[in-house]
Order: C-alpha cells, then structure tokens, then sequence
C-alpha cells in the first residue's frame, strides 16, 4: 500500500489521513518510517472490523464498530482521493 502512496504527489494530497487498525503495531512503524520528516498527515487507530479466527456472525458487531469510528475522521478531513487495503 506504501508503495502505490509513495507515488502521489504531496504538494497535491495534502495532508493525508491513514486509517490503522489498533492493534496493527507493524502498519504503525512502516508508516512512520515512510512519512519521516514530514508532518502534513494524521493517523486514526480504529478498532479492526474483523479479528482473526472471529466468527462471522460477530463481525457484523466488530464491523459496525470500526465503521462508526471512521465516520467522525471522514467527515472531517476533506477527501480528494481514498485508497482501500481490501486483501
């Protein structure tokens, strides 16, 4: 995902907002490490919409909750481009 970001222009998209998982440690650092310097963007930690080995029928609750926590920052920030991880 770093590397499709990498190729945006920051005088254009600016500032960015990224979405991380609360309990994604690793998305955290990468990120930091790949933004170093600068600081025209913002980071949200959500809760994850779906845990691993979490039943399906419970995820609906887990997706409802990260849904709403997205909702606040979006409405917020103004979008000109959004980029999903959807695998």
């Amino acid at each position: 995902m770093l590397k499709l970001v990498s190729r945006l222009d920051r005088r254009v998209f600016t500032p960015r907002v990224y979405f991380l998982a609360e309990t994604d440690h690793f998305s955290l650092a990468r990120l930091e490490q790949f933004e170093a310097g600068r600081s025209d963007y913002t980071v949200y930690r959500i809760p994850r919409a779906r845990e691993v080995k979490q039943s399906y029928l419970t995820s609906v609750f887990s997706f409802a909750k990260a849904f709403v926590a997205c909702l606040q920052p979006t409405n917020t920030h103004q979008v000109l481009k959004i980029t999903l991880n959807l695998l």
